[in-house]
């Protein structure tokens, strides 16, 4: 009887445990069960948060500036592509800019005329920032291998060139 009612207990608090909940930026509503907390740029410090619906990316929010409160946010209809993006360019913890992108990834509306957001979604994922790490030590090897082959050879001392005429 003991072991029943231990389980009943266990069954009754697992549902809470994933609870579904809402947040709310610039005026949209996201809901999700999970949060997760990371960081993207390898500092050392949590400046990305992603939130997960029935285990299953739908937004995330990033501390571009180090001020502990996200000042980017995106959300993932369908937990891979975006369809919303939106930043906070003032510091008050609420969007000036917001843009809306249909299922090709175009923009199909903007709040600030000339605003681009930066496409962070490669850093959603270690695999995505490895990468960029990768590509970026490929190029500075290649630039600084071009750089030793453009330079110009040294001129040989006079003394050089009187031992090679005798």
């Amino acid at each position: 009887m003991r072991y029943a009612t231990l389980l009943v207990v266990l069954l009754l608090m697992l549902p809470a445990a994933y609870a579904v909940e809402t947040l709310k930026v610039g005026g949209y509503k996201i809901q999700y069960d999970q949060v997760l907390k990371g960081d993207s740029d390898f500092d050392g410090i949590n400046d990305r948060t992603s939130y997960y619906l029935d285990d299953e990316l739908v937004f995330a929010a990033f501390d571009t500036d180090g001020d502990g409160k996200a000042d980017m946010w995106f959300r993932y209809p369908d937990g891979m592509h975006k369809d919303l993006a939106m930043r906070d360019t003032n510091g008050n913890g609420r969007p000036e800019n917001i843009l809306e992108y249909d299922e090709a990834g175009d923009i199909t509306s903007e709040v600030e005329k000339g605003f681009r957001m930066p496409d962070l979604s490669g850093l959603l994922n270690v695999k995505g920032a490895l990468y960029g790490v990768i590509i970026l030590a490929v190029l500075i090897f290649a630039v600084t291998r071009l750089r030793k082959k453009s330079k110009p050879a040294k001129k040989k001392s006079k003394k050089l060139k009187k031992k090679k005429k005798n």
